[in-house]
This record gives C-alpha cells, sequence and structure tokens, in this order.
C-alpha cells in the first residue's frame, strides 16, 4: 500500500482493478518511492485466525482465554518443547513441514531466543552446519576479533541483518551508512555492490589483513542472499510461541479452532495429527 498526506490520484498514474475492486498505482514501488511517499506490506497470516479461534472456543465452554501477550514472561513445562522435539508440528507456525520441521527437532529449542534463532536459520543464507556445531560446544573459530564483538550469541556467523550493520559501524561506518550497505547487498544490485565493496575495503585495510577482509567479504556476500533481520525473526517467534503454547495447554481446542480456519483440504492433516497426539 501507498500512503500519503493528499489524494495520490492527481499524483500518481492509476488504474482501476474492477475484479479486486482496487485503485492501484502503475509505478514500480521503487519510483513511488523516490518520490517520497511511504510503501506498506501487509501481510495476513491464517495462523492469528486460529489463535483467534482457539479463544473463540475456550469462551463457548465458559474457560478462561488465554493471553497471548503475556507469554514471553512465563516458564514453560519441558513437555511443551517436547512437542517440536517430537515432530507434532501440524499447525505450529513455520514449522509444519519440510526443512523447518526437521531443523527445530535437530534444534530442541527451549526458549523464545532459540525460537528465534530457529527462524533465522531456516533460510537458504545462514550456514546451518557451523551454527549446530558451536550450539553443541564445540569450539567456534572468529574470522576477526570485530566479528566475534557482534556473532559471539550466533557462534561466529552472521545470523541477523542488524549483526552486519553492528560489524560496518566498527569498521567507522555510519548507522546511515552501514543500513545502505545492508540494502543494497540484499537487493543484489551489481553495481551498486561493485560500489559497496571498493568502500568495504578501503575501511577494512585499517583494521584487517587483505585475507581477511576477503574472507569476510564472502561472509557477507553468501548471508545477503537470503539474510533475515532479528525484529522480522522475532515477530515470527512470537507468533510460533503462542501457537506451541496453544497446543500444549489446549489440545482439543487447537485442532478444532485448525479444522475450522484451514482450507479444508488441510482438514485430514490435523485429524491424523489429532490422533498420533491421542
Amino acid at each position: 500500500l501507498i500512503v500519503g498526506d493528499e489524494e495520490l490520484d492527481g499524483i500518481f498514474p492509476m488504474r482501476w482493478v474492477t475484479k479486486d475492486k482496487k485503485l492501484v498505482t502503475q509505478w514500480p514501488m521503487e519510483t513511488a518511492e523516490d518520490f517520497g511517499y511511504m510503501k506498506m506490506d501487509f501481510l495476513g497470516l491464517r495462523t492469528l485466525d486460529t489463535l483467534e479461534e482457539i479463544n473463540s472456543i475456550l469462551a463457548e465452554s465458559g474457560k478462561d482465554a488465554i493471553d497471548y501477550q503475556d507469554l514471553p514472561n512465563q516458564t514453560f513445562p519441558e513437555e511443551m518443547w517436547d512437542l517440536l522435539d517430537k515432530g507434532l508440528t501440524v499447525g505450529l507456525f513455520q514449522v509444519e513441514d519440510g526443512s523447518g520441521k526437521q531443523l527445530v527437532k535437530r534444534m530442541r529449542c527451549r526458549s523464545l531466543d532459540d525460537l528465534v534463532d530457529f527462524l533465522a536459520l531456516n533460510r537458504p543464507g545462514p550456514d546451518v552446519e557451523e551454527y549446530m556445531k558451536g550450539r553443541a560446544g564445540k569450539m567456534v573459530t572468529y574470522a576477526h576479533p570485530l566479528i566475534e564483538n557482534v556473532t559471539r550469541s550466533t557462534y561466529g556467523m552472521f545470523l541477523y541483518q542488524e549483526q552486519i550493520i553492528q560489524f560496518m559501524q566498527q569498521l567507522g561506518y555510519t548507522l546511515e551508512e552501514a543500513d545502505n550497505f545492508r540494502s543494497v547487498m540484499g537487493k543484489k544490485k551489481v553495481h551498486e555492490i561493485n560500489k559497496e565493496k571498493t568502500l568495504f575495503f578501503s575501511k577494512a585495510k585499517d583494521f584487517m589483513s587483505d585475507a581477511q577482509a576477503q574472507k569476510i567479504w564472502h561472509m557477507i556476500e553468501n548471508f545477503s542472499k537470503y539474510g533475515f533481520n532479528k525484529s522480522h525473526a522475532v515477530g515470527y517467534a512470537m507468533i510460533l510461541l503462542r501457537s506451541l503454547y496453544a497446543k500444549y495447554t489446549y489440545p482439543s481446542e487447537f485442532i478444532l479452532a485448525g479444522i475450522r480456519t484451514v482450507d479444508k483440504t488441510e482438514i485430514k492433516r490435523y485429524l491424523t495429527e489429532a490422533r498420533r497426539m491421542g
């Protein structure tokens, strides 16, 4: 959506899309932003419907609703996390099947922070095996002391875009320059990346050898292809935690809410899960 403080149809080339009943701009999003207008993406999530439906079902049966906002302040039983370990993930946000289901079983998450790391790891960019070695207690080798400053909690590897920004600031980038670097790397625009590469090496030479700079550039380049930002991962982790808590605490209501809110083709999966959970 484009957001402005004045009527947009006198400014933008516009078109009415009859089937969607929407007025749309015919400019690409980048052009709208170049002209100073705010572009916002609003994404719907079926999981949020399911979480609301659970509380509706609880209200119907006279039970207290789940206070989803309070969950980060609670301590959770080991049995709740066991649902992830055992692969009982139908209806759980971002871990229902595929690589997410396999990775979450390996990680044995036991906290919200673990879920945040998991959601960032479950992308093509980060090196999962290096992370898992560090998580298992094996010695971590850092490419440079400046890398250690920002990646100690993620075992020597960039897991979040914010870590890239922090690292660039240590090289003397301003916060704006560091964020621009992050943006350019993520958008994969070759001409701009080459320009950033020149600036990176000119700043890095004051802190490290050319070989170290080359190694770190390669790390950043690989990560940036699909790098997550931490605030996004935290938002996703909160939804995963809520769905996990609801499934553990009210399994029958969770299954019923899932059946009511998913596409009809998915209902069989919920019935199978219900049987697996007894």
